[in-house]
């Protein structure tokens, strides 16, 4: 929720991970695909940022 809610704002994932506390970007992306079946940035793609 947070990913879509903010990628509208043009915000990275990065930035995005980064603002609420998450410093491993790897580990972060990885447990992320485990549980949603997508990459970060795939969510972001569907939710309309290009």
């Amino acid at each position: 929720r947070l990913l879509t809610a903010r990628g509208a704002d043009g915000l990275s994932v990065t930035r995005i991970a980064m603002e609420v506390g998450i410093t491993h970007l790897g580990r972060f992306a990885a447990n992320y695909r485990l549980f949603f079946g997508e990459s970060p940035y795939e969510t972001l793609q569907r939710a309309g940022r290009s």
